[in-house]
């Protein structure tokens, strides 16, 4: 019998550039949980789909505008009889230019019809190129199932996204400084994995950094060094520096404090999730159009990773506010007027934008004397 590679292909009104930036963002459009580079040539990353699939892909080709090229150099499905079928296989994108139009040709160079994988695999390539990867490079939004999230930090913010995130259906996996022991108890009952803080940042394509301030200079040298630029990190931390943090001369000099967290990472982030109490965010995600939905405001210099987060604000119960760039995440620090207030869309624009800069040390101060006399109150009641 003649071997017959599986192949899919489709044309997009997209330049080839625009589609090879798309393949390259595997995260964007497979569905499963990815660990690794897969935008640079001689790297390898690893593919887990819950207990049925895991491979390992080394990048051996990468023409920017014209090919891209996987070699699997180890798998195992556990879901046939032959389960390293794909060891030595190809998974190759052809790009050409055919007139106006880009045609984006996938082979599976190893996947034939005399293998017992090739039905049930052929069926979801075919998902995935045809729907998925063609959705990503033509509405720059992909389709895959769920999303591979690493969350640092597991305290009141980050254990309620965990939980919240894991109920919607995505990976997540949580760390914290005492390692992946400590949270298996919290792990199971929400369906979470516990890992270290290195394989959080190593997650999938959102990494939420949720700890103090203090903390992000102890987070693990060259944490996101091998981590695909793809992968978005989001910064939910408030600077205290009575309170908790200690004082750091950079922030205290007027620089936002997601800027200096950016600095010390060595990566952009997105500034999310830091002006709303842990127990609103458990309690009070409503679906959209209801009323008196609370909004939560999101700023960052990546328009493609404010519109993923964005999109989780949503998915979680809140309505989503772009507030701008990296630079005027200030207006959302501790202490300003669209903090920790619960407000709805226009309320929110408008105290975001009734913010002054120049007052920024002074919110603060407040808020930190807000919460030292809430703190007292508590103790004294007992």
């Amino acid at each position: 019998m003649k071997n017959q590679n599986y192949t899919a292909a489709f044309t997009v009104d997209q330049t080839p550039e625009e589609a090879f930036a798309a393949i390259n963002n595997v995260r964007g459009w497979w569905t499963g949980e990815i660990v690794g580079s897969t935008d640079k040539l001689g790297a390898e990353f690893t593919y887990r789909y819950k207990d049925l699939h895991y491979s390992k892909q080394k990048i051996t080709e990468l023409i920017p505008g014209k090919k891209v090229v996987w070699r699997v150099v180890d798998a195992s499905l556990n879901f046939i009889e032959d389960r390293s079928e794909w060891n030595g296989s190809e998974i190759t994108f052809q790009i050409s230019q055919q007139g106006t139009k880009t045609e984006v040709r996938f082979t599976h160079l190893g996947l034939v019809p005399e293998h017992e994988c090739y039905n049930a695999c052929s069926g979801a390539w075919g998902s995935y190129i045809n729907g998925s990867l063609r959705s990503l490079i033509a509405t720059g939004k992909g389709e895959p199932d769920q999303m591979r999230i690493g969350i640092i930090g597991a305290g009141n913010i980050g254990g309620t996204l965990a939980r919240h995130l894991t109920r919607l259906g995505h990976l997540v996996s949580i760390a914290n400084s005492r390692g992946p022991e400590s949270l298996i108890g919290l792990a199971n009952e929400i369906g979470a994995k516990a890992v270290s803080v290195t394989e959080a940042g190593n997650a999938g394509e959102i990494v939420i950094i949720a700890i103090p301030t203090k903390a992000v200079v102890d987070l693990p040298n060259g944490l996101f060094a091998d981590v695909s630029s793809d992968v978005i990190v989001v910064d939910t931390g408030n600077y205290h520096p009575e309170l908790r943090d200690g004082r750091i001369d950079a922030i205290d000099r007027g620089m936002p404090d997601s800027q200096w967290v950016a600095q010390q990472i060595g990566r952009p982030v997105i500034k999310a999730f830091n002006t709303i109490f842990a127990r609103s965010l458990l309690e009070k995600g409503v679906p959209k159009g209801a009323p008196g939905r609370i909004a939560l405001s999101v700023f960052g210099d990546s328009s493609e990773g404010k519109a993923t987060v964005l999109g989780l604000i949503d998915d979680l119960g809140f309505d989503p506010v772009d507030g701008g760039n990296l630079d005027n995440s200030w207006r959302q620090q501790a202490g300003t007027p669209a903090y920790c207030q619960d407000l709805e869309s226009a309320a929110l624009r408008q105290a975001l934008e009734e913010a002054v800069q120049e007052r920024v040390a002074g919110y603060r101060a407040a808020e930190e004397a807000r919460i030292r006399t809430y703190l007292a109150a508590q103790k004294a009641s007992g």
